[in-house]
């Protein structure tokens, strides 16, 4: 039997902070390796080439540039265990619902734009002792819109396209 490749469809960031606070709180808190980004439309098993149509389709219509930290969250959920939530959530909403229009995609998912520091289960106490460089109102530069293979191992999720924004 051939296995389905998974993927993910990502907004990605120029921040070399960001990597790195990834990084750091990876390493100090036991979890997983991964590149800073928004997911916009989480695992997926359709054909490479139909995600790639769609983020063309859907590029021309993009106009951020940037997002603006709102705040430092954390929740009990392992993709959410520690993450920024952005001012802009409104707008990568809606680009999120332009991709699933764009891929004939009827989701009632609830969708939360942030972007995750950190991976893991953590108690909360572990969570309040955590402190990073990002503070509100800090301006991050997009990227690209990333097709990432996104297996069940992150430490093997790699990109496969790339637009740049």
């Amino acid at each position: 039997m051939q296995q389905i490749n998974k993927y993910c469809v990502w907004l990605t960031y120029e921040s070399d902070l960001l990597n790195s606070i990834i990084f750091d709180l990876s390493n100090n808190y036991n979890g997983p390796v991964f590149q800073a980004h928004s997911t916009l439309l989480g695992k997926s098993d359709i054909p490479l080439i139909n995600l790639k149509s769609a983020i063309i389709g859907i590029s021309a219509e993009l106009t951020i540039k940037e997002v603006t930290v709102e705040n430092i969250e954390y929740r009990d959920d392992y993709w959410m265990a520690y993450f920024i939530t952005i001012h802009e959530k409104q707008i990568l909403l809606e680009i999120h619902q332009k991709l699933l229009k764009e891929l004939n995609i009827n989701n009632n998912e609830i969708y939360y734009p942030h972007i995750s520091l950190l991976y893991g289960s953590l108690s909360t106490e572990e969570k309040n002792k955590i402190e990073t460089p990002i503070q509100k109102g800090d301006i991050i530069k997009i990227r690209s819109i990333q097709i990432t293979e996104c297996g069940d191992e992150v430490e093997k999720w790699k990109p496969v396209f790339e637009l740049k924004i």
